[in-house]
């Protein structure tokens, strides 16, 4: 069993995040996921900030990434891929689903995170 955390940004969705910016963000409420939950579909504006951590047992996640990342080294290419540690935060009450409110910090690439692109050989995806 796996813990899904996700964050929606509070900027434009065309904004494109830069080496140690802050910016902000809503953190949704948590999701536990078994082997057999449905697929978990982020958009480029909604849940698309996320972090997976594992619960219970050994666990394993695929996250198909459309269009795919775009980075040879941290901070460059297109899409790169970015990740984040929580600066501030303070409680949100207007939503059943956003819990917090976060500001974000911009923090270079983990030592043992990869990706990798290849081909997606499923059946159709729908939008």
């Amino acid at each position: 069993m796996v813990e899904l955390s996700s964050y929606s940004l509070k900027t434009k969705s065309n904004h494109v995040i830069k080496a140690k910016e802050e910016i902000v963000a809503v953190k949704h409420r948590p999701i536990c996921l078994h082997s057999n939950s449905p697929a978990c579909i982020f958009t480029p504006t909604e849940k698309n900030l996320h972090e997976i951590s594992c619960v219970e047992g050994p666990a394993a996640f695929l996250d198909i990434l459309s269009p795919p990342y775009d980075v040879d080294e941290f901070g460059k290419g297109t899409r790169p891929c970015t990740f984040f540690k929580t600066v501030k935060s303070k409680l949100y009450t207007e939503s059943i689903d956003i819990i917090e409110e976060v500001q974000l910090s911009v923090v270079e690439n983990l030592p043992d995170f990869y990706s990798t692109s290849l081909d997606y050989m499923g059946p159709p995806l729908r939008n």
